[in-house]
């Protein structure tokens, strides 16, 4: 009867381990299968410019093209995005979905803004669905100044003036001595 007992003991500590071996195998795939649908989107400003297509002195209007860049950098494809343009004058939208490692453009074409002067554009981005929880990863803002009479910024050549200026004083003092 000892042997019989011990081999019933050695084999419910057998069973008693096989057991929990697989149900922390089938645990182990059942948390991995959980931690892989981890999947996300994560929208991020990639690029933001504006062009001049027309001034209009006469009625001080200035129309721009201006292009918002959205990149999806996340996992999975998008909800509805809406991109949302904001000047002095009013609200602008578009949206669209963005597939995973995409970039999309939002083009605001012949956007007229009065005055010929610069002006701020607020740039915002978020879910369509009104319902939907805000995150880090589907909604942000940024700014672009519309810089008026150039284009994405100051086309100046920086210096011209004062190199300008010295020319014009080396001449001035060449004929006062030529004068003489």
């Amino acid at each position: 009867m000892g042997r019989r007992w011990v081999f019933m003991k050695s084999k419910g500590i057998l069973i008693a381990v096989t057991s929990f071996l697989c149900f922390g195998l089938l645990l182990g795939i059942f948390v991995d299968t959980i931690a892989g649908q981890d999947e996300y989107y994560k929208i991020s400003i990639a690029d933001k410019s504006y062009e001049i297509t027309n001034i209009d002195d006469v009625h001080n209007i200035i129309k721009y093209d201006i292009s918002v860049t959205l990149r999806n950098n996340g996992t999975i494809e998008s909800d509805d995005i809406t991109v949302r343009i904001m000047d002095e004058d009013g609200n602008y939208t578009r949206n669209a979905t963005i597939m995973p490692g995409v970039s999309k453009t939002f083009l605001f074409n012949n956007h007229p803004l009065f005055g010929l002067t610069d002006h701020t554009i607020s740039i915002f981005f978020y879910p369509t669905d009104t319902f939907a929880q805000l995150t880090e990863y589907n909604h942000g803002e940024d700014t672009l100044i519309l810089k008026y009479g150039t284009t994405n910024g100051d086309d100046n050549t920086p210096g011209f003036e004062s190199v300008f200026l010295f020319i014009l004083i080396a001449l001035y003092v060449m004929v006062k001595k030529y004068k003489k």
